[in-house]
C-alpha cells in the first residue's frame, strides 16, 4: 500500500502537496477531527484579545482551514495567506469563496520573500509548516522572515512536529500517532516506512530546540501551550522590527 497522506509522508512543501494531495488533504485530516479541530479552538483562544480589527498573515495555509476558522470566528479580522503550492491554494481560493470571505482575505502562491513588506500584522499563524525544512538555519529564516511582516510586539502562534528521535517520548508518541494517521488496512511495512520519514524528510527536534529557533530569530521566549501526541504549539511575540 502506498500512502498519500501528507503528515506521513513530507517533502519539500511544493512537491508534497501536489494536486493529488492537495485533493485528499481535507479528506485526511476529517480522519482525525479532534486532532485537527481541537488545534484550531486552541488557536482561536490563544488570538482572542488581539484588537478588533486585526491584520492576520498565515503562513502555509495550505486548503484554509484556519484562515476560514479564524475568519468566521472575529468578523472583523483581514487576511493574507501564502502558500507554495498552488494545487493547495486553488482548494482555498475556492472554499475561501464558498464561505464568503474573499472580501477579507488576499492569498498568494509563493514564500514569504515574494511578499511585499510592510510589517503591518497583528499576528501570524505558522501551523505544521517549518517541520519540512531540514536545515536549522531554514527554519530560522523562516521564523525571522515572520517577524519582519509583524508590528512591533506581533504575536506569533505556531506548531510543528517535534520531539527528539531516540527518546522515550519519542517511542511512546509514535505509537499512537501512527494508529491515528494510518488507514485502518496499514501493515507494519507502513508503519515502518512511516517512521523512517522522520528525521530524512521531516525535521524532528526536541521541542527546546524549536523554541531556542524562534526565539533565535527575533521573538520572546516561546510558551507551550499546546501538545497533541507529536504535535506540539506555541505562543511568542515580535521583539522589535527587523531590518
Amino acid at each position: 500500500m502506498t500512502s498519500n497522506d501528507p503528515l506521513l509522508k513530507p517533502t519539500a512543501p511544493e512537491l508534497l502537496f501536489d494536486r493529488e494531495r492537495a485533493a485528499n488533504y481535507d479528506q485526511f485530516t476529517g480522519r482525525i477531527p479532534g486532532l485537527r479541530d481541537t488545534m484550531l479552538h486552541f488557536l482561536g483562544a490563544v488570538m482572542a484579545d488581539l484588537p478588533a480589527d486585526s491584520r492576520i498573515l498565515c503562513v502555509g495555509v495550505g486548503t484554509g482551514n484556519e484562515l476560514i476558522f479564524l475568519a468566521k470566528l472575529y468578523p472583523d479580522w483581514t487576511f493574507v495567506g501564502i502558500d507554495p503550492s498552488e494545487p493547495m491554494m486553488n482548494i482555498c481560493r475556492t472554499k475561501v469563496a464558498e464561505a464568503g470571505l474573499a472580501d477579507r482575505c488576499e492569498l498568494h502562491t509563493g514564500y514569504l520573500d515574494s511578499l511585499a513588506l510592510d510589517r503591518g500584522f497583528d499576528a501570524a499563524t505558522c501551523l505544521l509548516v517549518s517541520h519540512f525544512l531540514m536545515e536549522t538555519s531554514e527554519r530560522q529564516e523562516l521564523f525571522a522572515n515572520i517577524a519582519k511582516h509583524l508590528k512591533p510586539g506581533g504575536m506569533l502562534v505556531s506548531a510543528d512536529l517535534a520531539t527528539a528521535i531516540d527518546t522515550p517520548a519519542y517511542r511512546a508518541l509514535t505509537a499512537p500517532w501512527f494508529r491515528l494517521l494510518l488507514p485502518p488496512e496499514a501493515t507494519q511495512k507502513d508503519f515502518e516506512n512511516a517512521r523512517s520519514a522522520h528525521g530524512t524528510a521531516v525535521a524532528l527536534l526536541d521541542p527546546v530546540e524549536v523554541e531556542s529557533l524562534i526565539q533565535s530569530a527575533g521573538f520572546t521566549q516561546p510558551v507551550r501551550l499546546y501538545q497533541c501526541l507529536l504535535i506540539h504549539g506555541w505562543v511568542s511575540y515580535q521583539l522589535a522590527p527587523a531590518d
